[in-house]
């Protein structure tokens, strides 16, 4: 645990707020010859070969659609993958919050904790991304309209395709930088995106000339799906790590919550004719909703922080 020291009457907690002149009792900067390279440059290429094969199955996709397919269908899939893009950022926050504090419990060795805290952020990931990638993919027809108009409506269904997308990358990245980065299973990581990457540029070769953006769309799900699967399989000792009866509950739960964005989206559509109006309305009807699920069920994140709120 970080110490606590006042400055300036005032508590905070780390050593980022430490004064200068007392911070040299806690960290000794100096030049060193020995920095034993070998060690790390074995680590250092591991993680570097990750990141170029994530980067080629990433961005394969809109090359090739522009080399087998032309400009056009470029354009209608770079619109769909931008707002896929920043969902998956802001989903991916949800986990990257913890990677430091597994790193932590990791080097601990305390196996328990971790497993408590892997859970945590497992089980709230799933009652948040499922029914965001179904709620994606019922107004997706709006979204596209609001962020390009009318005349991109040809990249709804790869909207559509890339929210499911979500599911396999977003639970694709818990698996890869919250437990495999921090347990020490890099090479787990580079074989899974490296053989996706393989996947995903011959899968385009073959769809991309028949199916255009939504056949690229297509292999994006396929490459992360296999990421996930990968990952998941290969993690032998997941029990040690998860607790598989509170990660099921949470699956019923959002599960709950993907039929109540359904059936919200069909009834606003029917009654609501405006854009905008529709994309607000089931927003926010089915966070409403959803929530009230959720303390209905009594999910444990949600009763955690009612309360907090009622203190």
């Amino acid at each position: 645990m970080a110490p606590l020291v006042r400055t300036g009457g005032s508590r905070h907690t780390g050593l980022a707020a430490l004064p200068h002149r007392n911070i040299q009792r806690y960290i000794q900067v100096k030049l060193t010859k020995s920095i034993e390279l070998k060690r790390h440059i074995k680590p250092i290429l591991t993680i570097f070969a990750n990141s170029v094969a994530t980067t080629i199955y990433v961005n394969a996709d809109t090359t090739m659609i522009g080399l087998l397919s032309g400009d056009y269908y470029v354009g209608l899939y770079a619109l769909a993958v931008k707002i896929y893009n920043v969902i998956k950022t802001m989903l991916a926050a949800i986990y990257s919050v913890a990677i430091p504090r597994i790193s932590f419990l990791v080097g601990q060795n305390d196996k328990e904790k971790i497993k408590q805290v892997f859970t945590s952020v497992c089980t709230a990931l799933t009652i948040i991304l499922l029914p965001a990638a179904i709620g994606l993919a019922a107004i997706s027809r709006e979204v596209v309209i609001i962020m390009g108009g009318t005349e991109y409506l040809d990249s709804v269904l790869t909207l559509q395709i890339l929210s499911l997308s979500l599911i396999g990358a977003v639970f694709g990245g818990l698996f890869t930088y919250c437990l495999n980065i921090p347990l020490g299973r890099e090479k787990i990581n580079v074989k899974a995106t490296t053989i996706s990457a393989l996947v995903n540029v011959g899968l385009n070769i073959i769809v991309i000339p028949i199916f255009k953006h939504n056949g690229a769309a297509f292999t994006t799900v396929v490459a992360e799906f296999f990421v996930l699967l990968y990952c998941w399989l290969s993690c032998k000792d997941l029990k040690d790590y998860l607790d598989i009866s509170a990660f099921k509950k949470s699956l019923f739960q959002s599960f709950v919550g993907c039929m109540t964005i359904l059936i919200v989206s069909f009834l606003v559509k029917c009654y609501c004719n405006g854009i905008l109006a529709i994309v607000v309305l089931v927003i926010v009807l089915s966070i409403i909703l959803y929530a009230l699920e959720l303390i209905f069920l009594k999910n444990e994140i949600v009763m955690k922080l009612l309360q907090k709120l009622r203190r």
